[in-house]
């Protein structure tokens, strides 16, 4: 063994030791496991955000449904409309729907050509 590689592992062993007895390596340790929890704790809370807006959702769309049909069972044109328009639009694959008005019928009836709802 030549004596830089005496000098070089003498080094390594005094870093070793360093390492080892280092006061702050609990608290690197203690710290990254926080960390991981934390990690953890948010992707927990992001899939269960993620199932409430699912659940939200069907709600809303519920609630629509339901005012509809008690809108068609009342004979109340103008509440079907607005739960029509409160649901962004006919469509399902539609979030929202700036509505492109044409008219139907001869004129006496509207239709939107993007979502199909009708006034």
């Amino acid at each position: 063994m030549s004596s830089n590689d005496a000098v070089i592992e003498y080094l390594l062993n005094q870093l070793r030791q360093q390492l080892t007895n280092n006061p702050y390596k609990k608290q690197c340790e203690d710290l990254a496991h926080e960390v991981q929890s934390l990690k953890n704790q948010l992707r927990d809370a992001s899939s269960l955000v993620a199932e409430l807006q699912s659940e939200l959702n069907i709600s809303d769309n519920t609630v629509v449904r339901l005012r509809k049909e008690i809108a068609k069972l009342t004979g109340d044109v103008q509440e079907y409309i607005d739960a029509t328009e409160q649901s962004g639009c006919r469509n399902e694959d539609t979030q929202e729907c700036c509505h492109d008005w044409y008219f139907y019928d001869k004129g006496a009836s509207m239709m939107c050509k993007k979502c199909g709802l009708k006034k």
